[in-house]
């Protein structure tokens, strides 16, 4: 009879602990696997809407209060700002003639979603000549009161430009 009363012990002991051995990962990828949809339609939208020079469309999945951090470390604040910033730097940088955005991972800390990856933009200049701007972001997403997912910090790290031998 001994036997079984120990036996009960360590299942109740060992059960709780399986069980929740791989919640947090799970958690992790239950949040991801949510803000996919909205991940995934930003960074598909992002070279077209560059092309457009649609700084509405660009900034459409920012929060109110975003913050975008700026490769020399100026800091632009919300939305509304972010977009004049975009709408600034077309009518200053030229025509995207072409690109790519790619994101390079994902990671969970609490309620927050952090992405990064890595875009490259080649701009015609005004003086004709195309040039790449490329250079690597971090994302944070997190979920508003509505239930949407909102970038809620944009970090641009860029790299240098160049002329363009083979765009």
């Amino acid at each position: 009879m001994r036997p079984c009363v120990i036996s009960g012990w360590l299942l109740a002991i060992v059960l709780p602990v399986a069980a929740t051995a791989g919640t947090t990962h799970d958690a992790g990828a239950v949040l991801i696997a949510s803000a996919r949809p909205a991940i995934d339609a930003a960074n598909s939208d992002w070279l077209p809407a560059m092309r457009a020079h649609d700084a509405k469309r660009i900034v459409k999945p920012y929060g109110e209060n975003a913050v975008f951090v700026l490769a020399n470390g100026g800091v632009v604040q919300g939305r509304a700002a972010i977009e004049k910033m975009y709408q600034a730097g077309f009518e200053k940088n030229g025509r995207i003639v072409s690109g790519n955005l790619a994101e390079d991972g994902l990671t969970v800390a609490g309620d927050l979603i952090y992405e990064w990856g890595h875009a490259r933009l080649i701009v015609q200049r005004g003086d004709g000549k195309p040039a790449i701007s490329a250079g690597k972001y971090l994302t944070v997403w997190q979920r508003n009161g509505s239930g949407e997912w909102k970038i809620i910090r944009n970090l641009v790290f860029r790299g240098p430009e160049f002329p363009v031998n083979n765009p």
